[in-house]
């Protein structure tokens, strides 16, 4: 049977394996493929403008997140990835709108409460204090999950270097790594790690050895 060449499933599907394997510039390609067959999809839009943050492409990823919000207001991983995209900027009051708004849809989300808890921080609001618990009650896995979320696992390792508790982001770092971080995962965690260095006096001294961990697991995919 021959493949349709214009099958949106099968293009969105090729794109998120190119992504899961740190191969942004293809992932982004056929993303962009995906949204010419189909405008009007604001899951596949909000996916390309995640992958444009990552690969610090950051107006392209503000104006999709803004297409998919137009398409659908209650879209909360396009109003996460848009404040990220801000909280990245500087921006930090247009940051946390819209991780409020992305709490209200969504109240369990690790990764707004992640986000909202840098942006406190490096807007120097003592109400992060607050946001990082969350972070730690909603992402800390269950006594009895044998197979934690990565994602869940890669947010506790972060809020715990913005927190500068480097000996539990270490203990996190370790499970993160042999949990079976995709290649994708651990060239997101590295790129993320990264956008907190201007905003952890410490980060320096303490983040180099992380990436060299990150970077040697980037290595066994080879």
């Amino acid at each position: 049977m021959e493949l349709d060449p214009d099958d949106v499933w099968a293009i969105t599907s090729r794109a998120r394996i190119y992504q899961s394997v740190g191969r942004y510039e293809e992932a982004l390609a056929e993303y962009t493929h995906a949204i010419e067959l189909n405008s009007s999809s604001a899951s596949i839009i909000a996916d390309r403008g995640y992958l444009n943050r990552l690969a610090g492409r950051y107006e392209e990823a503000l104006a999709d997140c803004a297409s998919a919000i137009e398409l659908d207001p209650e879209n909360s991983n396009a109003i996460t990835n848009r404040g990220a995209t801000y909280r990245i900027s500087g921006q930090y009051e247009e940051a946390l709108v819209d991780f409020d708004r992305a709490i209200e849809l969504d109240p369990g989300s690790g990764w707004a409460h992640y986000e909202k808890t840098v942006a406190l921080y490096a807007a120097q609001d003592p109400d992060y204090d607050i946001y990082f618990a969350r972070v730690v009650e909603i992402c800390t896995p269950d006594s009895s999950e044998s197979d934690p979320a990565i994602s869940d696992i890669g947010n506790l390792f972060l809020v715990h270097c913005l927190m500068s508790d480097w000996a539990e982001a270490e203990h996190y770092l370790g499970t993160f790594i042999s949990n079976g971080a995709t290649r994708g995962d651990v060239t997101e965690l590295l790129t993320v790690m990264n956008t907190l260095r201007p905003i952890v006096p410490s980060a320096r001294e303490h983040l180099a050895p992380f990436s060299c961990r990150l970077e040697n697991a980037l290595g066994e995919f080879e």
